[in-house]
């Protein structure tokens, strides 16, 4: 199953490719219309929220990009040059547009408006000979950056070297398409996708979303495809039904199950372990903790482990100094709220708000962000 972005529809007044993203069609736009990425490989909520909207005018598809940043971080910025490669060594977004006459076109933007586009349907020498003339303009505030993008589309394919070819989506004859986004920092690396792919690649055309005008449309699929995402879902599912001893054996089993990469792995420990608490199983816990490869998110299952028991002073001893905030960034949320639970059951009030305030910075998850909010007093519902 792949999830569908549709078009906020004609806009009355126009778009104008400034970054801003203040016109009408991007702030008063249905919210069935706002199309949310999440992390790549497993399809979980990202440290760092992406948004993304589009719309039609003309001949003409419209992208408003939205990048949650840590306040006050600087970006990091490979280059400010179109068509220089310099720029996957840094922040990045990209729009992969299959239309209904060519598969496919690919087009990334940083946050200082360089840009490269590319036909991946050509062969790799005349690939980059494509030019979109896509019109980006990018704006970088104190938490976030955003892009806006005009892509022009021509029906005519009599030069394939120029403009995006293909009708305007519709339900019947639907594009797809991913929109992405890239991460990078000292401390760590995210990637995430609309339609996540399930492996540590954007580019799986597979997987890319569908993309159209009109109403809600449900499209067919195929139930025989399972991958490390719908098996996830479908053991997140018995999560939600209360059938936790079954999704605890589901998820152990996803974990070892041959080639999953190693954040997948311990994506499912760190489910089966969550599972393993709720049965009041600490010591299986404990066992997914010791096989998750990643340093980090074995320390951040072993600090719920400690709250599950009760045993604050414990991971105050074990944790209580250790600067989780140069931990991987995506890791840092859950370790951080968990050390916070600590330092308020041994009444360090100022300390368990300082964690929940970096904690903050670093999660897009709504359940952990109203367990923030509600810890530190505020309403969850604002």
């Amino acid at each position: 199953m792949v999830p569908k972005l549709r078009l906020v529809g004609e806009p009355r007044t126009p778009i104008v490719i400034d970054g801003k993203l203040d016109e009408e069609a991007w702030t008063n736009g249905p919210g069935s219309a706002v199309g949310r990425l999440r992390e790549l490989q497993t399809g979980r909520s990202p440290a760092f929220g992406t948004t993304v909207k589009s719309a039609w005018i003309g001949n003409n598809v419209y992208f408003a990009i939205e990048c949650d940043e840590h306040r006050g971080e600087k970006l990091n910025i490979a280059t400010t040059k179109n068509e220089d490669s310099a720029l996957w060594y840094g922040d990045v977004v990209e729009v992969l547009i299959e239309t209904d006459s060519h598969s496919y076109y690919q087009i990334a933007v940083n946050p200082s408006g360089a840009l490269i586009d590319l036909d991946r349907g050509a062969d790799r020498a005349s690939r980059l000979g494509w030019s979109s003339k896509a019109e980006v303009a990018t704006h970088v505030a104190d938490d976030r950056w955003t892009v806006e993008i005009r892509i022009p589309v021509t029906q005519d394919e009599n030069d394939p070297l120029h403009q995006v070819i293909g009708h305007r989506p519709t339900q019947s004859l639907p594009w797809h398409i991913n929109v992405c986004r890239q991460r990078i920092r000292e401390n760590g690396s995210e990637h995430s996708a609309f339609s996540p792919t399930g492996i540590a690649n954007f580019h799986v055309p597979m997987k890319f979303a569908h993309f159209y005008s009109g109403r809600s449309h449900e499209f067919e699929v195929d139930p025989t495809v399972t991958d490390y995402l719908t098996a996830s879902r479908a053991a997140s599912e018995l999560v939600k039904q209360r059938q936790h001893a079954e999704a605890l054996a589901a998820f152990d089993e996803l974990a070892g199950r041959e080639g999953l990469s190693d954040l997948q792995r311990c994506d499912a420990l760190s489910h089966a372990a969550e599972c393993a608490r709720v049965l009041k199983d600490y010591d299986r816990a404990e066992q997914f903790a010791s096989r998750a490869k990643v340093e980090a998110v074995a320390k951040t299952i072993r600090t719920e482990n400690l709250v599950a028991r009760r045993a604050f002073a414990e991971l105050l001893e074990k944790f209580g100094n250790e600067d989780i905030t140069t931990w991987p960034f995506w890791t840092a949320a859950d370790a951080l709220i968990a050390r916070a639970r600590a330092h308020s059951a041994t009444g360090n009030t100022a300390k368990a708000k300082a964690d929940l305030r970096n904690a903050q910075e670093y999660t897009t998850d709504n359940r952990a962000r109203q367990e923030i909010l509600r810890a530190l007093g505020e309403d969850p519902g604002k």
